[in-house]
C-alpha cells in the first residue's frame, strides 16, 4: 500500500476520533479547562512510554513545547467552550472554517503564495459556517453568536498550529511532536487551573471519561493526524479535516440521539462540497 494511501486512511481515522471528542463537553460534567487539562495529561502520559529519553527531548525543545502547547490549549479550550455555550454541531461546524485560516496564513508564514483553488474552497467553507450564524443573528441569540466566535477562535489557533507542526516535523517525529505539544498544553492549563481554583467532581465517572478522551480521542488521534501531515500537503489535510463536523453529527446522532437542524444539515452539505469537488486541484 502506498504511503499516501496509508496517510489518507490514518487522517480519516484521526478526524473521526476528533469528531467524537466534542461529545465529552456535553455529558462529562467538567468545564472546558478541566477537559483540556485532563485530556492533555493522559495523552502526554500515554505518548511518554513510546519515546526514548524524554528528559533530553523536553530539555532540547522546551520552548517549542510551550509555544505549541499554548496554541493547542487555546484551540481545545475554545472548542469545548463553543460546544458548552451553544450546540455540538455549532462548535464543530464553526471550527470547520480552519482551512480558510490555513490558506490565509500561507504567505504570512513564508510557505508560498495563495493558490486560487484553495482560496475558492476555503471561501466555500466559510459559506457553510455562515449558514449557522445568520439565524442566530436574526433571533438575537447573543450566547449562540458568542459560541460561534469561540468556534472561529478554535479554527484559527488550529490552522496556525498545523503550519508550525508542518515545519517542526522536519526535525521531530510524529510521536515526539505530539508529546511535546500535549505536555506543553498540560503545563499551560495547570497554571490556569491553579489560578482559577475550580472544584473537581468527587465521582469516578468523569475521570474515566478523561482517561478515554486522553488516550483514544487525543493521543491516538493526534499521532495519526501529525503523521499524515508529514506525508500530505497542509492545505489538503486541512480540507479533509473539515469532515470532522460530519463525524461529530454522526457520533451525536448515534450516542445521544441528537438530530441536527436543517441549517446544520445544509452547512454540512456545503462543507462536503468544498472537500470533495473538485479533487484534482489539491494534488501536487
Amino acid at each position: 500500500m502506498k504511503i499516501e494511501i496509508k496517510a489518507n486512511l490514518g487522517l480519516q481515522l484521526a478526524v473521526m476520533l476528533f469528531g467524537g471528542a466534542g461529545l465529552f463537553a456535553r455529558f462529562s460534567g467538567l468545564s472546558a479547562s478541566q477537559l483540556v487539562l485532563g485530556r492533555t495529561f493522559f495523552a502526554a502520559c500515554c505518548l511518554f512510554f513510546f519515546l526514548p529519553n524524554v528528559y533530553a527531548l523536553i530539555k532540547k525543545n522546551y520552548q517549542l513545547s510551550l509555544r505549541l502547547g499554548a496554541l493547542l490549549a487555546l484551540h481545545w479550550w475554545s472548542f469545548f467552550m463553543a460546544i458548552q455555550q451553544g450546540r455540538l454541531a455549532l462548535g464543530v461546524i464553526s471550527f470547520a472554517a480552519f482551512p480558510l485560516f490555513t490558506v490565509l496564513l500561507r504567505p504570512l508564514l513564508g510557505q508560498g503564495p495563495w493558490l486560487r483553488s484553495d482560496l475558492g474552497r476555503s471561501l466555500w467553507l466559510l459559506l457553510g459556517v455562515a449558514l449557522l450564524i445568520f439565524p442566530s443573528l436574526n433571533a438575537g441569540d447573543l450566547l449562540y453568536v458568542q459560541a460561534w466566535g469561540w468556534g472561529l477562535c478554535s479554527a484559527f489557533s488550529f490552522a496556525l498550529l498545523s503550519w508550525i507542526n508542518k515545519r517542526a516535523l522536519a526535525n521531530l517525529g510524529a510521536n515526539a511532536l505530539a508529546f511535546l505539544q500535549n505536555f506543553g498544553a498540560f503545563i499551560c492549563l495547570a497554571f490556569w487551573q491553579i489560578w482559577q481554583l475550580e472544584s473537581w467532581p468527587s465521582r469516578y465517572l468523569p475521570y474515566f471519561y478523561l482517561l478515554l478522551l486522553g488516550l483514544v480521542f487525543t493521543a491516538g488521534a493526534h499521532f495519526l493526524y501529525i503523521w499524515a501531515l508529514g506525508h500530505l500537503r497542509t492545505e489538503k489535510v486541512s480540507l479533509m479535516a473539515s469532515l470532522e463536523p460530519l463525524y461529530a453529527l454522526f457520533w451525536a446522532l448515534l450516542l445521544l440521539g441528537d438530530w441536527p437542524s436543517w441549517e446544520e444539515l445544509l452547512a454540512a452539505v456545503v462543507i462536503l462540497g468544498a472537500v470533495f469537488w473538485p479533487r484534482n486541484s489539491l494534488e501536487e
